[in-house]
């Protein structure tokens, strides 16, 4: 081989090596590459997110602390719904109320809680109603008033008819998995 060919055969390999780095450059490096920044964008914009959540988060720490501190323990609802008919009895009787009804509703399943329900109907003076129906709506203890109907008596205009609907909210009991 003369020094011509070998010359020749040095800068075919020298210009092969180049256009393989430089497809190789372009197929892998810069595949990944994009790969790369893209996935890089991502995880920033998810940085960014979880960022705003947590700088709100500490906006929501009182309102964390009240519901722990007010949701209570978990109890099983018949022990709920028995108590919750005993307390709006119980306050019915202390303001002098007639009780003409009390029902024990189904209680509703919930995803985080259960509401155990009770329905009074009572008969009183309108300003004892009044006082019963303020110690029924306990916000502390997850206890509302979802249906009020009160009207007057027909044959008494000094006394009312109330019907009214108590629910509370309850922790389920965790079922031990051991059994």
């Amino acid at each position: 081989m003369s020094s011509r060919e070998k010359s020749l055969l040095a800068l075919l390999l020298g210009a092969l090596f180049l256009v393989f780095n430089v497809l190789a450059y372009k197929n892998l490096y810069e595949s990944k590459k994009l790969t790369f920044s893209s996935r890089k964008a991502a995880a920033e914009l998810k940085f960014q997110q979880a960022e705003k959540v947590m700088l709100r988060g500490d906006d929501w720490v009182n309102a964390k602390s009240w519901l722990e501190r007010s949701e209570g323990k978990p109890i099983a609802y018949q022990t709920a719904q028995a108590s919750l008919q005993s307390f709006v009895e119980r306050e019915a009787k202390k303001r002098g109320l007639i009780t003409k009804d009390q029902k024990i509703l189904p209680w509703q399943e919930g995803v985080h809680y259960n509401r155990v329900r009770v329905r009074y109907k009572v008969t009183g003076m309108e300003q004892q109603i009044q006082q019963w129906l303020m110690t029924l709506r306990q916000n502390r203890q997850l206890q509302v008033m979802t249906k009020f109907d009160m009207k007057p008596v027909n044959n008494d205009l000094t006394k009312v008819d109330c019907e009214i609907e108590v629910e509370k909210f309850i922790i389920p009991p965790t079922e031990d998995p051991a059994l």
